[in-house]
């Protein structure tokens, strides 16, 4: 059964389902959310590694989890406020944040929905002081920071969503809880942004950005790591490595003898400015989120080498959003 929107204007069901990576963490969401937000703080892009976080909020009573374990991280934003993440206990997937002050409201990691995932329009986007050069939001609200926003916490730069003048040729950057450190000597040899339904699940957010390097140009200075594998839909083994405390998506590698000397790092984690370079590709835009656009102008539907798999599940199908 389907019902229209009037608070968001577009074609929404009574239920919506969605859930992790790796599939065991499953939820349900009823009705039409409370509100719908992109946020492009240096939080979101740590959490995610990529460029925002999108946040779908309801109620707490109108969201069950269906299946799965999570694991939960705690932090402090600037603005004092205690935040709770809760992540799929296997793949490291964020489904869920809560703010400790308003625990009656849960946020549901926009990207996590099934297909079509953003079945949505956007509330608002905040934090547009550290918004990516090369990515523009339709919301019909638009804050550089929030409203009412007052800073009671002091954070380092690598916090701070102000624009930096890059002093060297080498990059750094790091996790969320600032255990995981890293540091890319010169440019990437590729960065992109990839709308597939793993990047969407991985991340929680509308993309995956990948800056691609050569290995021996990245260098882990400290930090550990859980891991995650898994085949992509083109059977490749895909290894993603999360720092195990805060569960930030740092890089991952992929097992195909083209591609082994090269390392895939998420283009959120690197330090402000953290999108100092334009995009090179914008890959399967055929499930773009609607509110989204990229400035590249190489684009593909799905990639380059695409080849259709003979089976995938329904949840990993890109269904574009309209």
């Amino acid at each position: 059964m389907k019902i229209y929107s009037l608070l968001h204007g577009g074609l929404s069901t009574l239920e919506h389902f969605g859930g992790c990576l790796c599939g065991s963490v499953r939820f349900r969401a009823q009705g039409d959310p409370l509100m719908t937000n992109v946020c492009h703080c240096r939080q979101c892009q740590l959490r995610t590694g990529s460029a925002f976080g999108i946040g779908i909020y309801y109620y707490t009573d109108k969201v069950a989890l269906l299946s799965g374990k999570l694991a939960l991280y705690e932090y402090e934003s600037e603005r004092g406020n205690s935040w709770l993440f809760k992540r799929c206990k296997h793949c490291g997937t964020c489904i869920f944040t809560y703010q400790k002050k308003n625990n009656d409201r849960v946020g549901i990691a926009g990207g996590t929905f099934d297909p079509p995932t953003f079945w949505y329009n956007l509330t608002a986007q905040t934090y547009t002081r550290s918004k990516a050069q090369f990515c523009s939001i339709e919301s019909k609200y638009s804050f550089e920071t929030q409203p009412n926003y007052v800073r009671t916490k002091l954070v380092d730069s690598r916090l701070n969503g102000a624009e930096l003048v890059m002093s060297s040729s080498n990059h750094y950057g790091g996790c969320l809880c600032g255990s995981v450190r890293f540091d890319m000597e010169g440019d990437p040899k590729l960065l992109g942004v990839c709308h597939c339904r793993y990047c969407q699940l991985r991340t929680g957010s509308g993309f995956g950005v990948s800056a691609i390097c050569l290995k021996d140009r990245f260098h882990i200075e400290s930090g550990k790591f859980d891991k995650y594998e898994y085949k992509s839909d083109k059977d490749i083994q895909v290894t993603i490595k999360r720092c195990n405390i805060c569960g930030s998506s740092i890089f991952w590698t992929l097992a195909d003898k083209n591609l082994e000397n090269l390392v895939v790092i998420s283009g959120g984690t690197f330090d402000p400015p953290t999108f100092w370079t334009e995009v090179d590709y914008e890959y399967f835009t055929r499930s773009k989120a609607h509110f989204c656009n990229i400035d590249c102008g190489n684009a593909w539907e799905t990639s380059r080498s695409y080849k259709k798999p003979d089976a995938l599940e329904a949840r990993l199908v890109g269904i574009k959003s309209t």
